[in-house]
């Protein structure tokens, strides 16, 4: 897909980290004041996600009216179920990953989908965000014949309702969409957070599990949870050496001035993201006796409905408080491995003349060649990335340095110091690594007395 990465980094390193002043007409898509402290609870001070400080609650999903689209030429598409993975902050907060479909329809029809009426916390506003999104399928020149100045000032005219969201973005973005959907995984688009204290009918998908909300009643949180997401990965590898020529000399000595060439190599391996994806079923079955609880509604959230004779039936009204019908709560932890390309930023190299040639110079060397001294002993060379794609997600790099002048005799040694680029789900990584020392010689002349 064209698009994916540059979106997935746009919005991790823009929309979480940058929050957007609102105008009156945008309070309801934007950061307040309440919520601004409960961010530093999952967000990395470079505005990556701590993952390990979120407990997953599983992805809910609800069959709506509201996605579904109507597109130039008659043709309506249906987007299916309003999806959201939810997760519970160490101080009980919610945070809610909408899909990147139900995202876009939230922000499409903020009335219908509730997102007016019930607003979450957000880094970004809802027309910044999908801004960013359709870059590539806006049409600028469509866009000043409107008299909009900025695609910000079209979106927000598009989810004020004023405008058609396709009389300027090519019908293409919303294919886009339903591919970022189908890959999404951990793709984040952007984040929904709901306060603790807050009536959890604000929250799409309803009350998750652990929070008590007498006038919504929910199912009992399965007895077990899937495991937490976790990122690994193989440290940074580097190699290097003096390819050429065999037996260099200073080049106070070398004619030709040859000088050194070295060949420095960096192998990044991928980090691996590891999640599992909680597919929660439920099933309304009767229970003989009338020792069961009842099953709440609505009907919908079953899977199945089981009844007296062990046959599949239909949900009504009549099973919520009643003993003769019993909620069964099957859980499936599906493992998913995502490897994410963590590319070269830029690294740097060290060439250092060795302390002990140094102290050898100055003190042996003067004594025999009066006047000896350091003349440039370090040397540093600086290289930008990205490096090239290897089987499996890993990068290679490579760079030769010829003929470097070295007018310094003895052991020199090398360090590697770099960074990575980073993923969508890890921060970059450095790195200082010694390689290979190589000698510089230099030739020797001895005076014999004449008898």
């Amino acid at each position: 897909m064209k698009t994916k990465g540059r979106i997935i980094n746009i919005l991790i390193v823009l929309s979480l980290v940058v929050a957007m002043l609102p105008t009156p007409a945008q309070e309801a898509f934007a950061q307040d004041d309440d919520g601004q402290s409960a961010w530093g609870e999952f967000l990395n001070p470079d505005g990556s996600i701590n993952w390990n400080n979120l407990t997953y609650l599983g992805e809910v999903s609800e069959p709506v009216d509201w996605m579904n689209i109507d597109i130039p030429g008659g043709i309506q598409i249906p987007l299916g179920k309003a999806r959201y993975n939810r997760y519970i902050t160490p101080s009980g907060n919610v945070l809610v990953l909408p899909s990147p479909a139900t995202m876009f329809m939230s922000f499409l029809k903020p009335g219908e989908s509730g997102l007016e009426a019930n607003p979450p916390h957000m880094l970004s506003n809802g027309h910044s965000i999908l801004s960013m999104l359709a870059t590539d399928y806006i049409d600028f020149d469509q866009l000043q014949e409107l008299g909009y100045v900025s695609p910000a000032e079209f979106f927000q005219a598009v989810i004020d309702g004023q405008v058609n969201i396709w009389s300027v973005v090519s019908p293409n973005f919303l294919f886009e969409i339903l591919q970022m959907t189908l890959d999404a995984g951990y793709l984040v688009t952007t984040l929904w957070l709901y306060l603790h204290g807050e009536e959890c009918a604000t929250i799409p998908g309803g009350c998750p599990p652990g929070i008590d909300d007498p006038e919504n009643p929910q199912i009992p949180p399965p007895p077990t949870a899937c495991p937490q997401p976790s990122l690994t990965s193989d440290p940074v590898h580097a190699s290097g050496e003096k390819v050429a020529p065999l037996n260099p000399i200073v080049i106070g000595q070398d004619p030709e001035r040859r000088g050194v060439d070295l060949n420095i190599q960096v192998s990044i391996p991928p980090v691996i993201f590891t999640w599992h994806e909680t597919i929660t079923t439920y099933t309304c079955r009767y229970e003989a006796g009338g020792e069961g609880e009842g099953c709440p509604g609505p009907g919908y959230r079953y899977q199945q409905v089981i009844g007296e004779d062990g046959s599949p039936t239909t949900w009504d009204s009549s099973m919520e408080d009643n003993g003769n019908w019993q909620v069964i709560t099957n859980v499936d932890c599906i493992r998913h491995v995502e490897v994410f390309t963590d590319y070269l930023a830029y690294a740097y190299l060290r060439v250092n003349l060795s302390p002990e040639s140094r102290q050898w110079i100055l003190t042996h060397l003067a004594k025999a060649y009066p006047g000896a001294r350091l003349k440039r002993p370090d040397w540093q060379f600086t290289f930008q990335g990205p490096g090239s794609l290897d089987g499996g997600g890993a990068v290679s790099w490579s760079q030769l340095i010829p003929r470097i002048q070295f007018s310094d005799p003895g052991q020199y040694t090398m360090r590697l110091v770099g960074l990575t680029t980073g993923t969508t789900v890890s921060t970059p990584r450095s790195f200082d690594l010694p390689l290979n020392p190589f000698s510089v010689d230099m030739l020797r002349v001895t005076l014999v007395e004449a008898p």
